[in-house]
C-alpha cells in the first residue's frame, strides 16, 4: 500500500519547540475564498486540501488548491465542522477523505474517490456513547500516512486524543460491505490533553481548532478569534507533552489596527513532506477575510 507522503527521515526535535520564525517561504500562502476553511491538508506535491463552508449553503465542499487552481473534489451535506485528513494512493487513482460527521461527537466519515467520482462512503466509529455527547472527532492523518488521529471528550474541557494505524482503518473500510463501521476498540493509543491548556490566563476559552502529525509527534493549535496570541502544543504519539508555544503571534500585524472588530484565528494545522509546520490563520474583519498558510521552521 503506497501512502499520500513517502516516509521521511527528521529529527523530531525540530518541531518539539515551535518558534514564530517563517521558513524559507517568507510570504505566506493565500487561499482564495470568501469560504469559512475548517481545516487543511497539504499533499506531496505541495497542494492544499481545505475544508470549506459557504455562508449562503449548508453543504461543506472539499477544494485541491494547487498550481493556481481551486478544484471542488467532494461535497456532502453530513461534513462536520472541522477536521480532514487525506490519503492519497496516487498508483490506484484513489482517494480516501477523512472528515468529521456533522454533530456527531463519536464518528466520523471516510469517502473513497477514483477517478474524480464519489465510489463509497463510510461512517466509522471512534468513540461509544459513553463518551462527552458534544463536539466532532476531528480527524487527521499523519504525513508519514502511518496513523489516523481523532479527538474525543470524557467531558466538556477533558479531552482525549485516540491514534489508530491508518492501514487498519483503510482496511476496514475497503474490505467492509457495511455503511457503519465500529472500531472503538482498535487504537493504538489514548491519552488525555492537559485540562489547563483549553483557556487564557484570564478564564477565556482558548478552543482547540486543528491537529497535525508527522509520526513522531502530535501537534495541536488552539485559539479563539480575538486578536491575541494562540498556543502551539508538542506530544509523543503516546501522549507525553514535548513542549508548547502559548505565543503564536505571526500574522497579528496585519490585523492589530482593527481593534475590537479584527479576526485572527487558526483554522488548520499540517505537516508537510518536508517536516515543516504549517498554520492556517483567518485574518482580517467583517466583509474583509483573508485565509493564511504560514510555515514554520526551528532553522531560520
Amino acid at each position: 500500500m503506497r501512502w499520500f507522503t513517502r516516509d521521511i527521515v527528521i529529527a523530531s526535535m525540530l518541531l518539539f519547540c515551535i518558534t514564530n520564525l517563517l521558513a524559507s517561504q517568507k510570504e505566506p500562502i493565500i487561499i482564495d475564498t470568501r469560504n469559512n476553511i475548517q481545516g487543511m491538508v497539504i499533499n506531496l506535491d505541495g497542494g492544499v486540501y481545505t475544508l470549506e463552508h459557504q455562508s449562503n449553503n449548508p453543504i461543506p465542499l472539499v477544494y485541491l488548491n494547487q498550481d493556481g487552481e481551486r478544484n471542488i473534489i467532494l461535497t456532502d451535506s453530513s461534513i462536520g465542522h472541522q477536521g480532514i485528513g487525506v490519503y492519497e494512493d496516487r498508483t490506484r487513482g484513489m482517494n480516501l477523505i477523512f472528515t468529521s460527521k456533522k454533530n456527531s461527537p463519536f464518528s466520523g466519515l471516510a469517502f473513497l474517490i477514483k477517478n474524480d467520482d464519489l465510489v463509497m462512503k463510510r461512517e466509522i466509529f471512534f468513540f461509544d456513547d459513553s463518551f462527552f455527547k458534544k463536539n466532532e472527532v476531528i480527524p487527521t492523518i499523519s504525513s508519514d500516512g502511518k496513523f489516523l488521529i481523532v479527538r474525543g471528550r470524557f467531558a466538556s474541557r477533558n479531552m482525549i486524543i485516540r491514534v489508530f494505524d491508518l492501514e487498519y482503518i483503510v482496511d476496514k473500510i475497503i474490505n467492509s460491505n457495511k455503511d457503519i463501521i465500529f472500531v472503538t476498540s482498535g487504537y493504538k493509543y489514548q491519552w488525555s490533553l492537559p485540562d489547563n491548556i483549553f483557556t487564557y490566563k484570564s478564564g477565556e476559552l482558548r478552543p482547540l481548532q486543528a491537529i497535525a502529525s508527522n509520526g513522531k509527534i502530535v501537534s495541536i493549535v488552539l485559539g479563539n478569534a480575538r486578536v491575541n496570541p494562540k498556543a502551539i502544543y508538542n506530544f509523543t504519539m503516546d501522549g507525553n507533552l514535548l513542549g508548547s508555544n502559548t505565543n503564536v503571534t505571526v500574522g497579528m500585524d496585519r490585523v492589530k489596527s482593527y481593534g475590537e472588530e479584527g479576526f485572527f484565528e487558526p483554522e488548520g494545522l499540517s505537516i508537510d513532506d518536508n517536516g515543516i509546520l504549517s498554520i492556517l490563520m483567518l485574518i482580517g474583519r467583517k466583509n474583509s477575510i483573508s485565509n493564511y498558510i504560514y510555515k514554520y521552521s526551528e532553522a531560520d
